[in-house]
């Protein structure tokens, strides 16, 4: 049984018969490829959902700080006016 180890794979997408493969592309260029776009991807994501959660959280905080302010103030028998 040959060792498949030994095999030379060929560095070029078209000759592996990848799908949407260009003459003269190598696999390692696709790889990086993807990934950059991921990665482009990942920050688009994060470019609004971290704005949006910090806002989230700047709400709830501020609404825990004015329930404790008026919770004090009505135990110290002194209004907020």
């Amino acid at each position: 049984m040959p060792d498949k180890h030994n095999q030379h794979k060929s560095k070029y997408t078209i000759d592996r018969g990848m799908p949407g493969a260009f003459d003269g592309e190598t696999v390692t260029r696709r790889r990086f490829m993807n990934i950059g776009g991921q990665t482009a991807g990942i920050i688009a994501a994060a470019s609004f959902t971290l704005p949006a959660l910090g806002f989230a959280v700047c709400l709830l905080l501020c609404a825990v700080a004015v329930v404790g302010a008026l919770m004090v103030s009505q135990s110290t028998g002194s209004g907020i006016a």
